[in-house]
């Protein structure tokens, strides 16, 4: 396989492949869980009981992580516990809650700007 250049656009596959990526990260709970394995690996039933989901839930979303290779796991007697396999999730959900906070402020200031010309000026000499 090639490496990803800024010169040479990706294949098709590739550009398939990471699309099956990002649709595995496609869910707020998946991603609570990404969140929750950042501090650690668990397993199923503490990472439900902190994400605030059912076992079977917590379990199905875990699997499509894993089967994305975002997750090994592995059984420990009748657990299975969950570990992120490398530091890609963990740098993809920083990026993309820089993002959507950076995005925030800016929708706030631009709030905030609106109000502000909305507001006559005291030095304006309009009372």
């Amino acid at each position: 396989m090639n490496a990803i250049t800024r010169d040479e656009p990706p294949s098709a596959a590739t550009l398939a492949s990471a699309a099956a990526q990002f649709r595995a990260l496609g869910d707020e709970a998946r991603l609570r869980l990404l969140h929750l394995l950042f501090a650690g690996e668990g397993t199923v039933q503490d990472l439900a009981a902190r994400a605030g989901l059912g076992n079977a839930n917590a379990s199905k979303h875990l699997a499509v992580l894993a089967a994305a290779g975002f997750l090994h796991r592995r059984k420990a007697g009748v657990r299975v516990v969950y570990a992120l396999a490398d530091a890609a999730p963990r740098e993809l959900c920083e990026v993309m809650c820089r993002r959507v906070h950076d995005q925030a402020e800016q929708r706030l200031r631009a709030v905030r700007g609106g109000a502000r010309a909305l507001v006559p000026s005291r030095r304006s000499g309009t009372r």
